[in-house]
């Protein structure tokens, strides 16, 4: 690929940006898109200064945030997402979508109170959520505030402060935003933190802060002080209130009089603290703006501004709401301020990016990898992977870093079985970030990065699964605010009243979590209430002893007695029901145990090709379950094995690569199903999956005339057809295999 001179450089970036009282505008000329988060990464670590990125979508800016996240590590990168509310309609914002609001203009707000620089921090946001004025930051940093071990604070005005700031008060506190009082126990959650901490209190005095898993309530490390920052952007202070309601009288006025967060309140923000500001107003002197797309930003600008102006007439008007330019950044204010910040613009369009002349304007020495995939999906089976064997290669013999990223570690796994087969020496990285800042030579890693590059200034090239082998679908979940995986019982399965069970004695209510003393220790115990009104404490090391009730009848039980025999007996009973059952299950697999079978071969080469051509990400679960099938398939027992999974959790790509296996070896594979349509469904699914393969695959249903049945069940039986999918008509008595290898029954 011919390539004009590269005027730019990354050292051109930092040194442009090395003065923190400079703000230059550059802008780099066609940068592949996996190369932009890199770079930005490795301008945060090396200025030292905050940054934000502007991407001019949703998706372009998780992406982003994505990348950088895995090129900067854990804690260096934030999102600043939009409030997921059309302008002056009366909802509510996404909470969780508030919570990263608030985190990213806290870390913000720290890096302007440090005295000198405050590392690597990167912010990312879609440029509508820039544009959505916030908390001024006088406002923010007035509403934030700090609890220590050996304060004193009062337990009701505290209450009532974190209820001005947004904070819910619930029975336990298990998401950020949640904050619950027993006693002389406080529990907050603060997206300051990621985790809840519980406060004990000695009187007022603040005894010991501790941190706690939100899903089993356990306590864990004591922690050194609690930040609580505000949880929404409406804060309900009397003077914010009064100022506010002041203002504009009305129905909603009222309400907010009364504290209320109405849906739509976020509106009043302007009215709340004289003013909104935007992201921007958050950033220190010296924080860099990095934009994505600068004419796409600018559009999207537009556009959000357009439908507030509209949004407004229609609606916020007549309610006397804040004019759109107090609510959001009009396009033409969102130019003037970022001609007062150091400008990074990625475009593909010689066009000044926010009307700002760039003091400097070229290309990179960067390429994207669609070299590599087009002569990937050229190359014949055997030597597949030879394009990007070649290019490593070259890169290894440079003393370059040459890395190769999948999305989960099972097809990092298969990827690193494909590359073994060439003579390419390469190591398993721990972690793309720590290969690229001091790895050597060619290593295989799992990450989150979807998109690579090669750049040659810098010695590193990435290049992802997705790019050799074709583009996977990402199953999109929608986010939720991670918190410490949950143990094997969690308090989040009961609530107060409920029934639980526990398994010495036997069916009780739950009354909630009680801190008490005993025997000279103080701990957090489980209270259950049995018949009679007893009470049984149940230390919360303990608690795997306790679950919820679960029937099948709607008729509630009693509740157990402490000390009676009843529960002793049924438990008897079902010991003994249990144990007839199991001697029965003994017997029928010592026969199977005897039974033996021709083992499949291990997968191959054109084995592990097909399960690349997968159009989807595995799943954790998903993956392991195909790893049993294929190695219950290379035993010489027969296999026996329930797959279960919900709808649209991959449990046909299971079947199909079982099948296909069985095929490889020369057998027949019989897939039963319980109604037509289903098997049509399957039909069509094996032939698309199958196809560009040699495997015949058939069907055979009411869908199907005599005459083709007919064909189908000679061909069946003189081996032709490789896989046959059907209901009932399967198991009469015309049917005959020439080699059965595999029976799958889908929905027994």
């Amino acid at each position: 690929m011919l390539r004009s001179v590269p005027t730019l450089s990354f050292e051109h970036f930092a040194r442009a940006f090395a003065k923190a009282s400079d703000a230059p505008c550059l802008q780099a000329m066609n940068v592949p898109p996996g190369a932009r988060s890199f770079l930005i990464a490795s301008l945060a670590r090396r200025l030292e200064r905050p940054i934000l990125v502007l991407s001019p979508s949703d998706a372009g800016a998780e992406e982003m945030f994505r990348e950088i996240s895995t090129y900067l590590g854990p804690g260096q990168a934030f999102r600043f997402p939009s409030v997921e509310v059309a302008p002056y309609e009366p909802l509510s914002p996404y909470p969780v979508a508030v919570h990263d609001r608030m985190r990213s203009l806290f870390r913000l707000s720290r890096v302007r109170e440090a005295a000198s620089g405050g590392g690597a921090l990167v912010v990312v946001c879609p440029v509508k959520a820039a544009l959505e004025k916030t908390i001024p930051p006088e406002v923010f940093a007035a509403s934030t505030f700090r609890v220590a071990a050996g304060e004193e604070i009062d337990r009701d005005g505290f209450s009532r402060r974190l209820a001005e700031l947004g904070y819910a008060r619930l029975p336990a506190t298990s998401d950020p935003g949640d904050f619950s009082i027993r006693g002389g126990i406080v529990d907050v959650y603060s997206p300051a933190h990621p985790r809840p901490a519980r406060i004990s209190l000695d009187e007022d005095r603040v005894e010991s802060i501790r941190w706690f898993d939100p899903g089993t309530q356990r306590t864990g490390s004591e922690g050194g002080e609690l930040t609580v920052i505000p949880c929404s952007q409406v804060i309900t202070r009397g003077e914010f209130l009064l100022a506010a309601t002041s203002a504009v009288p009305g129905a909603g006025s009222d309400l907010l009089r009364q504290g209320i967060r109405y849906h739509g309140a976020d509106a009043m923000v302007p009215r709340l603290y004289g003013r909104a500001d935007s992201v921007f107003g958050h950033l220190g002197e010296g924080s860099v703006v990095v934009a994505e797309d600068s004419p796409a930003c600018l559009a999207a600008a537009r556009n959000l501004f357009a439908e507030a102006e509209e949004n407004f007439l229609l609606a916020g008007q007549e309610k006397g709401l804040p004019v759109p330019g107090e609510l959001f950044v009009p396009p033409e204010e969102l130019a003037r301020t970022l001609a007062g910040f150091p400008l990074l613009c990625f475009d593909f369009l010689e066009i000044a990016p926010f009307g700002r002349k760039p003091s400097r304007r070229g290309e990179m020495d960067i390429e994207g990898n669609e070299e590599i995939r087009r002569t990937t999906a050229s190359s014949p089976s055997e030597g597949l992977l030879l394009p990007l064997v070649t290019e490593a290669k070259e890169w290894w013999k440079r003393g370059a870093r040459f890395a190769i990223t999948s999305l989960s570690p099972s097809q990092a796994d298969r990827m690193e079985e494909l590359l073994s087969r060439y003579p390419l020496p390469f190591t398993r990285a721990g972690s793309l970030r720590e290969f690229v800042l001091g790895g050597k030579g060619v290593a295989l890693c799992r990450s989150d990065v979807a998109r690579g590059f090669r750049m040659p200034e810098l010695g590193v090239a990435v290049v992802t699964e997705a790019e050799v082998f074709g583009e996977k679908a990402r199953v999109r979940k929608r986010r939720r605010e991670t918190s410490a995986p949950l143990e094997e019982f969690s308090l989040r399965e009961l609530r107060v009243n409920d029934l639980a069970v526990h398994v010495d004695h036997g069916i009780g209510a739950y009354r909630g979590l009680l801190r008490r003393v005993a025997a000279g220790v103080e701990g957090d115990f489980l209270v259950l209430e049995y018949a009679g009104g007893d009470r049984l404490f149940v230390p919360v090391e303990k608690m795997a002893r306790v679950q919820r009730y679960v029937a099948s009848e709607d008729a509630r039980p009693g509740l157990a007695r402490l000390g009676g025999t009843a529960w002793q007996r049924a438990k008897r009973k079902v010991r003994d029901s249990l144990l007839s059952m199991a001697q029965e299950l003994v017997e029928l697999y010592a026969r199977r145990q005897i039974a033996t079978r021709p083992p499949n071969s291990p997968p191959d080469a054109v084995y592990r090709e097909f399960e690349t051509g997968f159009a989807h990400e595995e799943t954790p679960d998903q993956q392991r379950v195909i790893e049993e099938v294929l190695a219950d398939l290379a035993s010489e027992k027969p296999m026996d094995r329930l797959v279960c999974g919900d709808v649209g959790y991959g449990k046909t790509e299971v079947a199909v690569r079982a099948a296909f296996k069985v095929v490889l070896d020369g057998r027949q594979t019989a897939v039963l199903v319980p109604t037509t349509v289903l098997a049509e469904q399957h039909f069509r699914t094996f032939r698309e999956r199958l196809g560009g393969y040699p495997v015949r695959v058939e069907s055979l249903s009411r869908f199907r005339s005599r005459k083709e049945q007919a064909e189908v069940v000679a061909d069946l039986a003189e081996g032709k057809v490789d896989i046959v999918i059907g209901t009932h008509r399967l198991l009469q008595k015309d049917i005959a295999f020439r080699d059965l290898g595999l029976v799958i029954i889908d929905e027994e």
